[in-house]
């Protein structure tokens, strides 16, 4: 049974070396938070969501497969 895409858990890595892992919908917010916070800098909705849908399954998802 597998999981459509704004289900499965994906990964995703900044190069300050900060990780964070959910859905699609939870890493839009985390990354776009991360962004300003930690790099003083605002991406447009559309910059965020190219990052995250290039985001990798997580290796929970890969170790259910």
């Amino acid at each position: 049974m597998g999981q459509n895409a704004t289900t499965r858990e994906l990964l995703i890595r900044c190069d300050c070396g900060f990780e964070a892992q959910g859905v699609e919908e939870a890493l839009f917010l985390i990354v776009k938070e991360h962004t300003s916070e930690a790099h003083n800098a605002k991406l447009i909705d559309e910059e965020v969501l190219a990052r995250v849908l290039s985001a990798v399954p997580s290796s929970r998802e890969a170790a259910v497969r």
